[in-house]
């Protein structure tokens, strides 16, 4: 019998859940903190080629990644009750293969960086070459960490890890080493996540494939594979366009732009993604249970995200220029395109961790193949003018793709079209009165030529407070959905305050 096979199995998933955001909340929040501090600081430090040269050649090492495990480390997360056999095998086949991919990176350097026709990426791409071997040894124990719903251990590894990079990058880059900076920040957050993983999960005593384990593994891990590739296609493939079609400073005002878009998407990700997965995963043979986690999940998202995506648009230049400096300039009108598609992009990872989580791997892999041709395909019709038009239809292959994910999710829950109507209608309507709210204070203090930290300030104060009054009232409309939002709101605002100790 499954976990949650019963209430009370359930009930203790969601509790289970529930501290595992709690715990990822703490550490995405911190992150992203260091995050935006970071990038306000190098986007001073480092010019937009440095950025660019490195985005190209991590293009490359993102793509390796994918492959490094054959996706058998997912699929030791959605497994019922994976064996010893089974972690041993996932463990063997990432390192293994890692070995193999990293030396075919840094052999096929030279060939990489002529395909981006920028030979200064050859020794950067040999460098990062170390990161495919050392992140593959703490590949499976950070799997079944998440496995295991140990978020406070995964969340504490981000956090570390990524300031250990940080602050080697910073250092760097304040003495001069351009692009070099980020390498480095990004080989020592490698060493730093690997060794505290290995440190949390040891890793097997022995190296061995077992056959009838690695058969049940690929099962999954195949058509994860699959969707994880067409994925990279689909978010690199683009950069690769820019880089050879327009080149390395169109590039970095490109991924500044496209990453600050992202933002919430990753953020979605590093914060509920995986514990909602896992949880999901637990709930597979539920589908009621699921289906009102799908929903709950759609409706937070969209009322954070559809009103948030309206005050970037109007406030994008005071944003940019104030976070990352007055030569980003260029990233503004690519960065308001894309940001048409911030909702869209948590939508369909919402819709993507319904399917997997009930072992769909091949549906969600068989769209992401259609995306990546998509993204690739209209970034090389439209790269004719220039990023704003590779931005343009990479916004319209994102919505394309979260309708599709959406409705795929739908059908492994027996939701309805109204059910998801009406989980966006509330977000749409706050949407609708932000940017009226922030659009006339917005003109208002251009007009009367204030400064941009001046706009920006009175736009998020007023767009503010009109935001929690429709909050407000939507908690006391009666609306379940609001309530449970203010619910859960209210329980990890308690139990943060405690700080995070267990009843």
């Amino acid at each position: 019998m499954s976990e949650a096979s019963t209430p009370a199995g359930a009930s203790a998933i969601g509790r289970r859940v529930a501290r595992g955001v709690m715990w990822t909340t703490a550490g995405t929040v911190t992150s992203n903190a260091v995050k935006v501090a970071a990038m306000a600081v190098l986007g001073r430090l480092l010019a937009p080629e440095d950025f660019g040269v490195v985005a190209a050649a991590m293009t490359m090492l993102l793509f390796v990644n994918t492959v490094r495990d054959l996706g058998l480390g997912t699929a030791l997360v959605q497994h019922r009750e994976p064996t010893p056999a089974h972690i041993e095998t996932a463990f063997t086949v990432s390192v293994v293969l890692a070995v193999i991919l990293g030396v075919g990176l840094y052999l096929g350097a030279p060939a990489g960086a002529a395909a981006f026709r920028k030979p200064e990426i050859e020794p950067i791409l040999e460098a990062l070459a170390v990161m495919v071997f050392l992140r593959s040894l703490g590949s499976v124990g950070s799997q079944l960490m998440r496995r295991d719903m140990n978020f406070r251990a995964a969340a504490a590894i981000d956090v570390a890890s990524y300031l250990a990079g940080v602050a080697v990058t910073i250092t760097l880059a304040a003495l001069g080493n351009g692009p070099w900076a980020l390498v480095w920040g990004y080989l020592v957050e490698s060493i730093a996540g690997t060794a505290l993983t290995l440190w949390y999960y040891p890793p097997p005593r022995r190296l061995r494939i077992d056959g009838p384990a690695l058969r049940d593994l690929l099962r999954f891990g195949a058509g994860q594979t699959v969707s994880a590739i067409a994925n990279v296609i689909a978010t690199q493939g683009d950069y690769v366009v820019v880089g050879r079609q327009l080149g390395s400073g169109p590039l970095g005002f490109y991924t500044r732009a496209y990453e600050l878009v992202r933002f919430p998407a990753t953020t979605f990700t590093n914060l509920a993604g995986s514990v909602l997965f896992s949880g999901m995963s637990r709930l597979q043979d539920d589908r009621e249970a699921l289906a009102t986690a799908f929903r709950r999940t759609m409706f937070a998202v969209a009322i954070v995200l559809l009103p948030a995506s309206v005050v970037l648009i109007v406030l994008a230049r005071e944003i940019l220029l104030l976070l990352i400096g007055p030569q980003w300039v260029g990233a503004v009108l690519p960065f308001q395109i894309m940001t048409c598609s911030m909702l869209a992009r948590t939508n369909y990872k919402v819709g993507a961790l319904v399917a997997r989580a009930n072992g769909d791997t091949y549906g969600v892999a068989t769209t992401q193949v259609f995306y990546a041709v998509a993204i690739v395909g209209g970034a090389l019709v439209s790269s004719r003018w220039g990023i704003s038009g590779v931005a343009t239809t990479t916004t319209v292959a994102v919505i394309a793709l979260s309708i599709y994910l959406t409705v795929l999710g739908m059908r492994h829950t027996g939701m309805t079209a109204r059910t998801i109507a009406a989980c966006h209608l509330p977000a749409v309507g706050i949407a609708a009165v932000l940017a009226v709210v922030v659009g006339a204070t917005a003109w208002a203090t251009r007009a009367l030529h204030a400064p941009g930290p001046v706009v920006l300030a009175a736009g998020l104060a007023f767009g503010g407070a009109a935001y929690l009054a429709l909050a407000a009232h939507g908690v006391r409309s009666g609306n379940p959905d609001w309530q449970w939002a203010w619910d859960v709101a209210r329980a990890a605002g308690r139990k943060l305050r405690r700080g995070g100790s267990r009843r």
